[in-house]
């Protein structure tokens, strides 16, 4: 069970069941496998899209460009590879957004990590009680979301094509150029990322 930190008070946030519109961004080709009644002027949702980039980073950088024309307080950005998130945990990230900024939902590591080195050998023993896993969607405060991303964009054009680093979440862009906390909540088990074939088999039970 989620539990939030707060009512909402009200604030626009894209993609809120009662206050915004979700946004994708994915190439045209994709667009045109979406269900006919979801591309309808007359859906009961109406989704924007962007165009996609040639990397995470730069599609969430498209997107959050493209939603300055709604002045949206916060944004939850999600990763499409997960595709069974309940309604429950947007509520959870929504309600405790407006109080920490920015809020990832994670879950606990139950396997033993170790961090190795270039030839696979041990460097370092982590303490699993303080790993955790991230999940999506993750919730910040738009104007310094959109900040930290393009000062990524700029940063990237600075560096080396070998050089430049690799983020593979929007918590590690914030922290990277925003320097401010980031507050986890629970995550849930049933919000499975889709990486390999057999994950298509791995419907959860709801």
């Amino acid at each position: 069970m989620h539990r939030g930190c707060r009512e909402t008070k009200g604030q626009r946030t894209v993609g809120h069941s009662t206050t915004g519109v979700p946004l994708a961004a994915v190439p045209v080709a994709a667009r045109r496998a979406l269900p006919a009644h979801l591309l309808a002027e007359d859906a009961p949702v109406k989704i924007l899209f962007t165009a996609g980039g040639a990397s995470r980073r730069l599609s969430v950088l498209n997107a959050l460009e493209s939603l300055t024309a709604y002045a949206p307080d916060y944004v939850l950005i999600h990763d499409g590879a997960r595709p069974w998130i309940c309604p429950a945990l947007i509520n959870s990230l929504f309600d405790c957004v407006q109080i920490y900024k920015a809020v990832v939902p994670v879950l606990p590591a139950f396997e033993t990590p170790k961090q190795i080195d270039s030839d696979r050998f041990i460097t370092k023993n982590l303490v699993r009680r303080s790993i955790v896993l991230a999940q999506t969607p993750q919730a910040f405060a738009f104007t310094e979301i959109l900040n930290a991303h393009m000062a990524a964009q700029q940063a990237s054009a600075r560096c080396l094509p070998d050089g430049c680093p690799d983020y593979t979440d929007d918590a590690e862009v914030w922290g990277r150029f925003t320097e401010k906390p980031i507050k986890t909540v629970d995550g849930d088990k049933r919000n499975i990322k889709i990486t390999f074939p057999d994950d298509l088999r791995k419907t959860p039970i709801t």
